[in-house]
């Protein structure tokens, strides 16, 4: 059984078992809802987003079985008229992340691995590439 916060929690180590080498993060990064500070020309954001899920079985409280869909998502900001190398190199690190993964410990499965160039955001202030996976746990309640 895995809750959504466990399944967040998984994510969220995968994404930092890859991102940081060492001591030394590829890019600043911050998790969904969090403020990163400084004045950074290219970061990154990691999310998972809840999305509709299904009952699987019927039975009395402690015995029935829900599937649970999420979107984990990975986004890379970088400064506009900076090119796409960097934002290409850093998306496909986080599409290798997700491709063909389940996640230890957890019921946690990632499929449907995509990424995109999103194009100029926040006013024109970055430049934003996203790869993203849907992701399937059980959970029993």
């Amino acid at each position: 059984m895995t809750t959504l916060n466990q399944a967040r929690a998984a994510v969220y180590k995968r994404f930092l078992d890859e991102w940081v080498n060492g001591d030394e993060p590829l890019t600043s990064f911050c998790f969904d809802n969090e403020v990163l500070d400084g004045d950074n020309l290219i970061w990154a954001r990691c999310s998972v987003r809840s999305m509709p899920n299904t009952q699987e079985t019927l039975g009395s409280p402690g015995n029935r079985k829900f599937k649970r869909r999420a979107l984990a998502r990975v986004e890379v900001y970088t400064e506009p008229g900076s090119g796409l190398r960097a934002a290409d190199e850093l998306i496909q690190v986080a599409v290798a992340m997700f491709e063909g993964r389940s996640l230890l410990g957890t019921t946690v499965k990632l499929y449907e691995v995509s990424s995109a160039e999103v194009g100029l955001v926040d006013d024109g202030r970055w430049f934003l590439s996203t790869a993203q996976a849907y992701l399937d746990y059980e959970e029993i309640k």
